[in-house]
């Protein structure tokens, strides 16, 4: 029976790690120095918003996916995290739920995102009833939720949104053990207490913020579903603030690391839940910095062929110019002995060929027969025009 289930943990109210200075992890400080040139140089070549899309929609699908909210293969994740939330980019039988109800569900995560940004710039301030305004927009296309009966039944029961759960929503482990959230008759206060406490945590400790908060609140588990989805947004809070990345669990870490990473929580221990979300941030980080050197690269390298370009355009430009200059001057500069000759050779050629003006004309010009040097083959009008007469055919 459920209810007969031995407990493997027994709820407690949420209270303040007594380490706080030892939870923290410099690493992060240099993640955040390291982070900032690089952020600077995106935002620089304009390809910030763009990064930060493809992040946001990154995690709309991981935290659904981990939660079993809805399944879609690694293949449509990169499809849509690239291309779009489109529903026309999951096939048929790619998702555990239509295409269509993906879609709604993926953007009432990213609308959180944008709440969530809201407290970062100040606009709303972290309170009970912004997180319960929080859970509504995240659940706003779930419509029921699973509940276990006193009897220990599993049933599907309507979801309330920004709502308060009115039963016990404790689990039980696959080991049959029972794991005890807050009774439902304590939430309220303890959600006063969440908020209060998260603010005596120094800000200067965005990780060891991110983790406590997170952890108490699934502690309470105020929400009859949803719970681990506002956990994570909640969590993202300081980091972003830190001008850092959302808080983004892979569907494969759940069971690795982040399961146990809670477990060990429960405990007493806040350590491993302050190292993953450090690990995690740092990943992120080195994705962003290696897209901005990417892109760094191939702007230089655009910038450089256009250089060469144009210094080749330049200089096939002067060429032309140069020919064209010689071409126009060479006939004034010419000895005069040479200009003669050129001429008698024409006359002769002229009259003695049976081809009519035009055609020795162009012959002569074009052919380069005129000078004994090809380049002086072009006469002036005033010549041609005293042979065209000399033959009559002027």
């Amino acid at each position: 029976m459920h209810d007969a289930a031995k407990p493997a943990h027994l709820w407690k109210p949420i209270e303040l790690p007594t380490n706080v200075d030892d939870l923290a992890r410099p690493e992060l400080r240099a993640l955040e120095t390291l982070w900032t040139s690089s952020r600077a140089e995106l935002e620089r070549l304009g390809s910030w918003q763009n990064f930060w899309d493809r992040m946001t929609r990154w995690w709309a699908i991981e935290t659904g996916v981990i939660e079993g909210i809805f399944d879609i293969s690694l293949g449509v994740t990169r499809t849509l995290v690239e291309q779009g939330l489109l529903a026309s980019l999951i096939p048929h039988g790619e998702s555990s739920r239509p295409a269509r109800e993906v879609i709604e569900i993926l953007g009432d995560h990213r609308e959180a995102l944008d709440m969530v940004l809201d407290v970062v710039s100040g606009t709303r301030s972290l309170s009970v009833g912004w997180i319960k305004e929080l859970h509504a927009l995240i659940c706003r296309h779930q419509e029921t939720a699973d509940a276990v009966t006193p009897l220990g039944q599993k049933v599907r029961i309507p979801l309330p949104k920004g709502a308060f759960k009115q039963r016990p929503n404790s689990v039980e482990l696959p080991n049959g053990e029972m794991h005890e959230y807050c009774p439902p008759e304590h939430v309220a206060m303890e959600m006063e207490n969440l908020v209060a406490l998260y603010k005596q945590i120094p800000e200067a400790l965005p990780e060891v913020r991110a983790a406590w908060l997170h952890h108490a609140f699934t502690q309470i588990h105020p929400f009859e579903d949803g719970n681990g989805r506002v956990a994570r947004a909640l969590a993202s809070i300081d980091f972003i603030r830190a001008r850092l990345f959302p808080l983004l669990i892979e569907r494969q870490q759940r069971d690795q690391v982040y399961v146990p990473a809670l477990i060990a929580a429960d405990k007493g221990d806040l350590g491993p839940l302050v190292q993953l979300f450090t690990a995690r941030q740092e990943r992120m980080v080195r994705k962003a910095i290696s897209e901005a050197e990417t892109l760094t690269t191939h702007v230089t390298s655009r910038k450089s062929l256009w250089r060469t370009r144009e210094k080749s355009s330049c200089a096939v430009s002067r060429r032309t110019s140069t020919r064209t200059r010689c071409r126009a001057n060479v006939l004034p500069h010419l000895p005069t002995s040479r200009l003669e000759n050129s001429r008698k050779r024409a006359t002769t050629f002229w009259q003695k060929s049976p081809m009519s003006s035009s055609e020795c004309f162009r012959k002569t010009s074009v052919q380069g027969i005129i000078g004994e040097n090809k380049s002086y083959a072009r006469l002036d009008a005033a010549t041609i025009g005293q042979i065209c007469e000399n033959r009559g055919n002027g």
